[in-house]
């Protein structure tokens, strides 16, 4: 019944620090606009890790390229070792080419004064991305199951939890709705 995520260790400290000095100058540049802007930290570390990902990937199979010169058909076979090599989701592709297309705007946008980048163009969203497929079957829980979880969570007097699951189950919200509740909403009336 437990569903299982595949984790592979794609990116080391010694593989990183084969990457093109310019990719690895370029990627800090970026991360610190990101900083800049008020990112999120955990935006900024999935972003630091999409790119070192690609980097890595660009050392080891693509003659470890200045991220300028990245060509479409350099694209097309990194997203087809995503998908048929490293056996990534096509979710996680589009995340890691979105990763790639958002430094591709920064560049674009942001540094388009310098001469290294004067004639850069984004070329990320010319790349088809796969189609999106369910990867993990669904765990549907039997309403026995829940009233279980639910006694459970009481009985260890884990409330805020248990009122989670208890919102979850009868509110008919969808589960990105079920934040939305305020306190406000609780009271004798209701």
């Amino acid at each position: 019944m437990s569903r299982k995520t595949k984790m592979n260790n794609l990116t080391s400290d010694v593989l990183i620090q084969r990457v093109n000095p310019d990719n690895i100058r370029l990627k800090k540049d970026f991360i610190s606009y990101l900083r800049s802007i008020q990112r999120s930290p955990k935006t900024i570390y999935c972003y630091e890790n999409d790119l070192d990902i690609f980097f890595v990937w660009n050392y080891q199979y693509n003659n470890n390229k200045f991220f300028p010169e990245i060509s479409k058909r350099d694209l097309v076979k990194y997203q087809y070792w995503l998908l048929n090599d490293n056996k990534n989701s096509p979710a996680r592709v589009r995340r890691l080419k979105s990763t790639i297309s958002s430094l591709s705007n920064y560049i674009e946008t942001i540094c388009d004064d310098d001469p290294e980048f004067k004639n850069f163009r984004s070329i990320v969203k010319k790349i088809e991305n796969p189609v999106n497929q369910p990867v993990r079957e669904k765990t549907v829980l039997s309403d026995t199951q829940l009233d279980d979880l639910l006694h459970y969570l009481v009985e260890r007097k884990k409330y805020e939890q248990a009122c989670m699951l208890a919102l979850a189950m009868c509110s008919g919200r969808r589960k990105s709705e079920l934040v939305r509740f305020k306190v406000s909403y609780f009271n004798d009336d209701n």
